[in-house]
This record gives C-alpha cells, sequence and structure tokens, in this order.
C-alpha cells in the first residue's frame, strides 16, 4: 500500500470539508416555533387583567409591521396617541398639585408602558413623564382646533369615535381644573391684598399712638380665616 504524505492528507480533508453541506443556522439563531410562541403571547393576553378604561381599547389596536418599528421612535404615531390619551384619562395627573405634577407624570409614563407592553411585546412604549406631558397637551390643542382626525391614520371607525369621545372628557376635565385653578389664584391674591392692608394700616396707627378699631380692615370676614387672625383682631 503506497503510503501517504502529511500535505496529501491536509489537501484530502480541506477538499472533505469543502463539499460538506452548511447547515442553516450555521450563522444564525435555531428557528424558533412561531406557533408556540403566538400561543403563548394569546394565552398572556387573556390571562392578564387590564383597566376597564383602556382594555376594549388597546386590544382593538392593529399594529402593522412599520408601527412596530415605529414603536420606540422619537416621534409619536397616531397609534400611540390613543394609548396616551386612554392613560391619561385613567390618571388625570393634571389634577394633582403643581409640587406633584412631574411625579404624576412619571408614574403614568410607567403605566403607559406596563399596559401597552400587556397587550404585545411589538407594542410596548417606552417614553418619559416629560414626553407624555408635553405630547398630551399637543393633541389636545389639536383637538380643540378639531384636528384630531385629520392626525389620525391608524384604527376603525369605532376606534377613532371612541379616541375622540376620550379626549372630548379629556378637555372637559382640563378646562374645568383650570378654571379652578384661576379661581383659587384669585381669591388668594385677594386675600393677600386684604392681609396687606390690615398690617399697613395696624402699623400707621402703632405709630400715631392711635387705634380705632372700627375703621381697621377686618380680615376675619377673609374666607379660610384662622382661629389666630379671628383672635388677634377682636373688637
Amino acid at each position: 500500500m503506497p503510503s501517504i504524505t502529511h500535505s496529501q492528507a491536509q489537501t484530502a480533508q480541506t477538499e472533505g470539508s469543502q463539499g460538506s453541506p452548511q447547515w442553516e443556522c450555521e450563522e444564525g439563531s435555531l428557528p424558533s416555533d412561531s406557533n408556540s410562541s403566538s400561543e403563548h403571547e394569546q394565552d398572556e393576553l387573556s390571562s392578564t387583567r387590564m383597566s376597564p378604561v383602556v382594555q376594549d381599547h388597546l386590544r382593538g389596536v392593529q399594529l402593522e409591521p412599520k408601527q412596530s418599528r415605529n414603536a420606540k421612535s422619537p416621534c409619536w404615531q397616531a397609534w400611540q396617541d390613543q394609548y396616551l390619551a386612554s392613560e391619561v384619562l385613567k390618571h388625570c395627573p393634571f389634577l394633582e398639585p403643581q409640587n406633584a405634577t412631574q411625579e404624576a407624570w412619571d408614574r403614568l409614563s410607567d403605566e403607559l408602558h406596563t399596559d401597552s407592553k400587556k397587550v404585545g411585546h411589538t407594542s410596548e412604549i417606552r417614553r418619559t413623564g416629560a414626553a407624555c406631558h408635553a405630547q398630551f397637551y399637543k393633541i389636545l390643542d389639536a383637538h380643540r382646533k378639531q384636528e384630531t382626525f385629520s392626525l389620525q391614520a391608524t384604527g376603525t371607525n369605532e376606534q377613532m369615535d371612541e379616541h375622540v369621545q376620550v379626549l372630548t372628557d379629556l378637555l372637559a376635565l382640563v378646562d374645568e381644573a383650570e378654571s379652578n385653578h384661576i379661581e383659587r389664584s384669585r381669591k388668594a391674591k385677594k386675600k393677600t391684598n386684604i392681609e396687606n392692608t390690615a398690617a399697613l394700616e395696624l402699623r400707621n396707627a402703632a405709630m400715631n399712638h392711635l387705634v380705632d378699631s372700627h375703621q381697621l380692615t377686618d380680615i376675619t370676614q377673609l374666607e379660610g380665616a384662622t382661629v389666630r387672625e379671628k383672635q388677634g383682631q377682636r373688637k
């Protein structure tokens, strides 16, 4: 039998490896079981308890591939506005005191992420509280100008009607909250002016050694006057 040199053995090994077939998953991951994944997502959706306000609305949103790609893009999409409006109606962060507003919008952004993720991973929305705040008042201003339909290109007629109704309810709540805030500010300013006037009168009377209680401003008649204020201005 003729002997085989080392170089001949290497040549034969190289030719054999070139002739072997390539596996489809050689440079990628193993194919996933799409049916199993789909069934798992469906079971997860059916078993998850969602808020009554957004349940029917969020289930009806059908995401297209383009929408899925835009779920985390800087620009808000029409279907994301629908999610946002529903969450704002549920939490009403604009009703919080001014010093707690930012925290309220941060909580809403967390809820928006959680609720959108329940519908499916392709609908997951990650936005900051500040971004949610700015976008909400942007779409609310558009609704005030009756531009909602022109900005929406996603959803059925039923979903659109529901979205319009949600924004209409929110607009009424926001206007009422702003009106109440203006009224409270007016009363607070009036109270401050009267208190300043009363303090000035007392100072002038003390400097002139004359105190006529009948001519002093009666701050005890102010709304929300404290017990100390009432006791301090007895006649």
